[in-house]
């Protein structure tokens, strides 16, 4: 049994990728018998501490004013909510290579106690070339290095992290849960959507980073008859109603969307290991995602699915409009990547290697 504390500045019900992935870790470990400390960002509406079977979560203050005020204030209180609990935990996990991960490495060498730290993108929006262009984000990352043992989701991360001189990486990709999903019929009835019309998913963020300008900039330019369906939220909402998506925000239960979809897209400028996109794959979609970071490692060969170029509107038109055309193929593709996913990005697998990771290192 693990002692862990687990620290994520965005813990739900806070509603993102991060956040999901956070919980479904968290929970699942706390399932097999771990006790787990979550320290995370306060939100408005959700108490300050909450517990579960085995988890106990602390909210603490991000504080008002300007960005960096608000994470000098989120990084004092988990800091403080951290050492008040030194004896509650044996080793600290915390999610992306950021601010968070330094200060807690600074407490893990006071304490005297290991540290994982989970990064969570590469390339121009990835933790490390963040951490390059931001005030003393070089520092952190030298000191993240000292001490923390980093956890890369793709062999692009491990090869950047390679290159930023970490000494200690271990490779964990996403894996998700099966899911039971309503069958298409009953899945469009319930959303509204026209049983016939060609629809295309996307799940996530809207914002720079996921291209959804990029699929905004797409859309008018398909064929008649198709639907955007948007289950996110984000700075880009509006340019993707303008554009003619429909945009239900971020939804609790994501099965119908992925039960009423014929495609996923994911037009990332850069990316993890997406757990948006292998739940789509999952659910058997074919799916259209950017020749991006862990894209090209999950999407490892045409029979999986659709890559093309990032920042290219015109690429996704032309890969959407091809698979409109072309239910057969939209079959084919959505088959195999779900024998992929079943096969090797099992939700049970990622949990396991998580918890042989923690042994090794509490060892």
């Amino acid at each position: 049994m693990v002692r862990l504390l687990f620290v994520s500045y965005a813990y739900p019900p806070s509603i993102g990728g991060v956040e999901q992935h956070s919980q479904r870790l968290v929970r699942a470990l706390a399932a097999r018998g771990h006790q787990i400390t979550v320290i995370t960002a306060a939100v408005a509406g959700a108490p300050a501490h909450e517990r579960e079977p085995g988890i106990e979560i602390v909210r603490v203050a991000r504080g008002t004013g300007s960005r960096w005020r608000k994470m000098a204030t989120f990084l004092a209180a988990m800091t403080a909510a951290a050492l008040r609990r030194r004896d509650q935990f044996d080793l600290i996990h915390v999610q992306q290579l950021l601010y968070p991960a330094a200060v807690m490495t600074a407490v893990a060498r006071v304490l005297d106690k290991p540290i994982v730290v989970r990064n969570s993108g590469s390339g121009v929006h990835g933790g490390v070339q963040l951490m390059q262009r931001v005030p003393l984000g070089s520092h952190a990352l030298s000191l993240i290095r000292s001490r923390a043992t980093i956890v890369s989701l793709s062999e692009e991360m491990n090869r950047e992290l390679e290159t930023a001189g970490f000494p200690a990486v271990v490779k964990i990709g996403n894996g998700v849960a099966e899911r039971a999903l309503p069958t298409r019929e009953a899945a469009r009835a319930r959303l509204g959507l026209d049983p016939t019309a060609f629809v295309v998913l996307y799940m996530g963020r809207l914002d720079i980073e996921k291209g959804t300008a990029h699929l905004a900039a797409a859309w008018p330019h398909l064929a008649a008859h198709a639907i955007l369906l948007v289950a996110g939220d984000g700075p880009q909402r509006e340019l993707l109603v303008r554009a003619g998506a429909r945009v239900d925000g971020f939804v609790a239960d994501v099965s119908p969307y992925l039960a009423a979809a014929d495609v996923f897209v994911l037009p990332s400028e850069s990316e993890g290991i997406s757990n948006a996109l292998l739940e789509a794959m999952s659910a058997g979609l074919a799916v259209v995602a950017s020749d991006v970071g862990g894209n090209r490692e999950v999407v490892s060969e045409p029979s999986l699915g659709v890559l093309v170029p990032a920042s290219s509107p015109e690429a996704l038109v032309a890969a959407l409009s091809a698979l409109q055309q072309n239910p057969g193929r939209r079959a084919a593709l959505g088959r195999a990547a779900r024998e992929l996913v079943e096969r090797d990005r099992s939700f049970e697998a990622m949990v396991s290697a998580y918890e042989r990771l923690y042994a090794e290192l509490s060892a």
